[in-house]
């Protein structure tokens, strides 16, 4: 099995860099209190540390374990970080709209997975999956649009059902609860996406 390479580490940096600015914001947009006194900007530097350790655990489990887990680091990685941008753009648009349910939810998760949608078959393609040597290609991306829109509908589906059709629980905030019913779907079709990237889109 090849070792980490420089693409690995860069990879790692820079989708948790990403994901770290996102996280800030959203923290920032919420109000929510400094950890200890200490701005949520050191996000930006201790999430791509995770990252990396993250894809170094990947590649140690795909080493003498089962190589299924070298490409898994990778994509939770990258997945992580579409999430952050799935997350990061629909709460921009609740941000300016001021609109955290309905048909408008559903049409900001809608808008803000597309959107991430590029970013993922991006990362997929020239790191994640890279070793299958196909780059970027119009084949490839046909079924990988195919593959993310069943994830959508799952990611979309389980969202809009915990934000419409349980609604808050545990004293949140509806805002606050949308990013649960967000992060229900992104789990359930981080899964499906995998799975079908592997098994369909780059096997």
């Amino acid at each position: 099995m090849p070792s980490l390479s420089r693409l690995d580490y860069l990879g790692a940096l820079i989708t948790g860099a990403t994901t770290g600015c996102i996280a800030w914001q959203i923290f920032s947009w919420f109000d929510i209190p400094l950890y200890l006194g200490f701005s949520w900007a050191w996000l930006v530097v201790l999430v791509p540390v995770l990252w990396l350790l993250g894809v170094i655990k990947g590649y140690l489990l795909g080493k003498y374990v089962a190589p299924v887990f070298a490409d898994f680091g990778k994509f939770v990685a990258v997945g992580s970080t579409n999430a952050a941008v799935d997350f990061g753009i629909m709460y921009f648009l609740i941000a300016q709209t001021g609109i955290a349910s309905g048909g408008w939810f559903s049409l900001f998760k809608t808008a803000s997975f597309i959107v991430a949608l590029g970013h993922s078959y991006t990362w997929n393609a020239l790191w994640v999956f890279s070793n299958h040597g196909r780059g970027l290609n119009r084949r490839d991306f046909i079924r990988f649009t195919t593959v993310a829109l069943v994830a959508l509908a799952v990611n979309v589906g389980i969202a809009s059902f915990v934000v419409n059709g349980i609604g808050p629980m545990f004293d949140l905030s509806l805002r606050a609860w949308a990013g649960v019913g967000a992060v229900a779907g992104s789990l359930l079709a981080l899964l499906v996406s995998f799975t079908g990237f592997r098994k369909v889109v780059f096997a």
